[in-house]
């Protein structure tokens, strides 16, 4: 994925550069054992 049209040192740009990778990990362990790692803990099902 490419993300175009940011601002030189922009905050937004590198805050998106971080997350991709995460999800995309989150995304291949719950395809793989269908168990949630990290994240938001109400994403995990545990309460508030």
């Amino acid at each position: 994925m490419v993300h175009e049209f940011f601002e030189p040192d922009s905050f937004v740009a590198d805050m998106v550069s971080e997350g991709w990778p995460r999800v995309l990990a989150e995304l291949k362990t719950l395809l793989e054992t269908g168990a949630v790692i990290g994240g938001d803990p109400v994403v995990r099902g545990e309460p508030r």
